[in-house]
């Protein structure tokens, strides 16, 4: 995996001040389920990841103009599953929760992340 430099913004102005002049050479994360594989076989080779999981605003489910429902980019498939709102929708109840439960994984805990990467470096 080549070496690129992480970018970790809380807020959508802070993404796109780090993205800002780095053109096609960001990629940006939410969950990581496609993206890091992809790093880790060097089939992408970006300069920046952005990781979307800290901005507020891109973790919200909410209720639109309309009634229908906007579902943020760093929305979890876990979320998404067990959101009210979402079982409540008529209209996606039926398939959306389901499909985000086949595809949720539970996050291990930190400290579980925390210590296998301690033991890779000792192996």
């Amino acid at each position: 995996m080549r070496r690129f430099d992480l970018a970790l913004p809380t807020s959508v102005d802070d993404c796109l001040k780090a993205m800002a002049g780095h053109g096609p050479d960001v990629k940006l994360v939410a969950g990581g389920t496609d993206l890091l594989p992809q790093l880790k076989n060097s089939l992408l080779k970006p300069a920046l990841v952005v990781d979307l999981s800290g901005v507020k605003e891109l973790r919200a489910i909410e209720r639109d103009a309309g009634g229908g429902l906007r579902i943020g980019a760093a929305v979890t498939a876990r979320e998404l599953e067990l959101d009210a709102r979402v079982r409540a929708d008529p209209s996606r109840s039926v398939t959306l929760p389901p499909s985000a439960a086949i595809s949720a994984m539970p996050r291990p805990p930190r400290t579980w992340l925390r210590r296998s990467s301690r033991w890779r470096r000792r192996r």
